[in-house]
Parts: structure tokens; sequence; C-alpha cells
């Protein structure tokens, strides 16, 4: 038995949860990462929408929600602005009230390559803001997990160092934007990533899941933005593309495992 895929809705663009697990099931899926964006779920500084209608729909595919992770929509962590900046907490609050309302125990914020450091931002209000997230977390039972490229690792290591010296736990997802090769540099200097983050071209993706597989990698792999070829939603033929590249990241799991002896 391969690696086992975690399903995620990014890849859906506008078409309906109702959809997404739909063919999760198909492929015999039993958990999906849920991303946080319109339609499929709406959240933003003023509430959310819809959270009986998620977690119906999730169960009555079978499916479980093994993680969440939070859609942006402008709103950032380190804002020098006041009102930003607190319209950006009340957003990431709504978030966390979503996922208990969801009973998700696992929240993704994604950290940029440039740690989120342009000109409007501070990393003194960074770093507070993310304490302060992760204690409202907490208290509702969550944890959350950092998701990062390689070229975040400076600053997930400061991050990292902050969170622990107040006494937060500190878990990371990785984004394979980059080639299986830095994967290694990545968990000699973080750690081995809870979650690995399928993204990328069908050649870098089978390179990362042969990778997984020979280090025997015991975390979760979600199917992220797996298009074998660049395509955009306006594609008449999208959904049948998508689909086909949901067929092949499970083949090559198969696959990966089945070579692993060999490498």
């Amino acid at each position: 038995m391969g690696l086992q895929i975690i399903g995620c809705n990014y890849a859906y663009g506008f078409y309906s949860l109702e959809l997404f697990c739909s063919i999760q099931k198909q492929l015999h899926r039993k958990e999906i990462h849920l991303y946080g964006k319109a339609p499929q779920v709406w959240i933003d500084a003023e509430g959310f929408l819809h959270l009986q209608n998620v977690i119906d729909t999730v169960h009555r595919y079978g499916l479980h929600i093994h993680s969440f992770e939070a859609a942006e929509y402008g709103y950032h962590f380190g804002y020098t602005n006041a009102d930003m900046r607190n319209c950006s907490k009340r957003y990431f609050q709504n978030v966390v009230d979503f996922c208990a309302g969801a009973s998700i125990s696992n929240l993704y914020l994604y950290i940029k390559p440039n740690g989120f450091h342009e000109a409007d931002m501070e990393k003194p209000l960074l770093f507070e803001t993310f304490l302060w997230i992760s204690e409202y977390a907490r208290e509702k039972g969550i944890e959350i997990c950092y998701k990062c490229t390689d070229r975040s690792i400076l600053f997930m290591q400061e991050l990292e160092k902050l969170l622990r010296q107040n006494q937060f736990n500190f878990s990371y997802g990785l984004d394979t934007l980059q080639q299986p090769e830095s994967l290694s540099n990545i968990i000699s200097q973080l750690g081995t990533p809870d979650t690995v983050f399928l993204h990328g071209t069908a050649q870098a993706i089978e390179g990362y899941l042969f990778e997984l597989t020979s280090r025997c990698y015991a975390g979760s792999v979600v199917a992220y933005k797996t298009y074998m070829e660049p395509c955009s939603f306006e594609d008449p033929d999208y959904l049948n593309h998508i689909l086909q590249s949901e067929v092949s990241v499970q083949r090559m799991a198969a696959c990966a495992k089945e070579g692993s002896h060999e490498l």
C-alpha cells in the first residue's frame, strides 16, 4: 500500500464542495485538507457562513477533515496600520472559531517566502500577532501549524524559537515548490514536516513521493495543487484535467511504494 494521499479542494476553484467530496470518495480517500476559500467555505472579518453545510457535506461522503488552511484574502499578520491589523485579527479569530465548530484540530497558516517582510509590516507586530493567534487557538483546542517553502527557512527558525520560548508547540508543513533534492536541506534545519503539500509538475511530485517513501515518511501527504500541466479555471476542460491529475497522483504514490526498496 502506497502513501496515503489526502485530498484538497484548492484546485477545484469555483466548483461546489459537494462535487469535490464526491470525487474524493470515488478516489477512495478518507481525509481532506480544506482550503478556506469561497464559495466552498466563506470566512471574512465579519464572521463565517454555511458551517453546518460544510459539516453535513463532508460527513455525507464519509470523509474527515484532517486540517484546514486559512485563505488570507488580503488579511496579513503584521500590518503597522492598527485598523488593518485589527481586521486581520478578527478574520483569523473567525477562522479558529470555524475550525472549532467543525471539530477541526489542525489549522495551517501559510508563511510566504519573504516571511511577510513587506514595507507596511513590522516583525515585532508580526510575531505579536502569531502569539495572539496561537493563544486563541489553544484555548479552542486547535493546533496552529505553519506551511512554508524552503525559501522561508530562516524566518521559520525565528518563529519556532519564539513559539517555544512562549510554551507553544511548533509544527510545519512543506509546500513542494522546489525540487525534491531540497528536502534533505529543509529537514536538516527544521526537522521532518508533519505534512507535505504536493504542488508542482508531475516530475517534481513524482520525485517527492519517491523521496518521502524512501525515507519511510509517516506524516500526511496532501494533493494540494497538482496541475500536471498549466491550466486555468476558464479552460472548458479544466475539471477533466484536474481529475486526470488526481488519478496520476494516486498512481505515482502506489508506484513510489513499490519502487522504494530500490532507492
